[in-house]
């Protein structure tokens, strides 16, 4: 213990977050044998990179979502004066049956005895390790839904972080992560909006057509989406349009 606070006053102490536990071990092995703590069950690494004392965590990918619990929301978000509400909490599986959920109750909704796997898990250890580091890095995927994990690990960790960065980088390689590190950002907020429209329109499009969908043809397997179910209607109509008889005139004197 004294060795690593005596490390602390030399280094750079960074919590460096990604997606996947398979990611964060790769990215350690980068810089030599690193050491593993086992916090609430999960891995992490801390390894040195030249000038950083470097502890790399997983996220597991997404740690809250929408909430299914429905009483004065519309599928997870509340409309009021014309303002978009999302409400959301963390996500739940059964290790039993693999549902996934996002309730507060933790059972599973298809009744299994299987033990629940809650991201509040996740969330305690990022916020443990945050306070203890004081500085994070957010290296979740570039896209915009890595950026929407980034922005809410972000909003998660800020009572107990003094900095938070983001770190973006396209390919998992030693030179990519020091890039990476070299060039941080703030967090997009626009990238990350866009994901959460793109998750309501998932929500009010696809839970609402796929429940009346499987209703209708009393079958569970399926399903609507924000994306083929506007596409289809075009299709549909295109294909109604081809099926009409336009009327032509035609001038036989002239041969038109």
């Amino acid at each position: 213990i004294r060795l690593r606070h005596r490390a602390k006053d030399l280094l750079k102490p960074i919590l460096f977050i990604v997606e996947s536990p398979n990611k964060a071990r790769q990215i350690a092995s980068f810089f030599g044998k690193p050491s593993v703590r086992k916090i609430f069950g999960i891995n992490v690494y801390e390894v040195l990179t030249g000038d950083k004392l470097l502890m790399i965590a997983p996220t597991f990918g997404h740690m809250v979502d929408l909430t299914e619990d429905s009483n004065e929301d519309l599928y997870g978000v509340i409309v009021k004066n014309n303002d978009f509400i999302p409400i959301y909490d963390t996500i739940k599986r059964c290790t039993k049956c693999g549902t996934q959920f996002v309730r507060k109750e933790l059972k599973c909704p298809k009744g299994c005895a299987g033990e629940i796997r809650d991201t509040r898990t996740q969330i305690d250890l990022l916020r443990k390790l945050a306070f203890e580091f004081g500085t994070v890095y957010i290296g979740t995927d570039p896209d915009t839904e890595g950026e929407k994990i980034a922005f809410d690990v972000a909003n998660l960790l800020l009572p107990y972080a003094k900095r938070i960065l983001r770190a973006e980088f396209h390919e998992v390689t030693k030179p990519a992560i020091e890039k990476a590190f070299r060039e941080l950002r703030e967090i997009n907020t626009h990238l990350a909006n866009a994901q959460i429209v793109r998750r309501i329109e998932d929500r009010w499009t696809g839970f609402e057509l796929s429940q009346k969908l499987q209703k209708k043809f009393n079958n569970k397997t399926l399903s609507a989406g924000r994306v083929q179910t506007p596409v289809l209607k075009w299709i549909v109509e295109r294909e109604e349009l081809s099926r009409k008889k336009i009327p032509v005139f035609v001038n036989e004197e002239k041969g038109i």
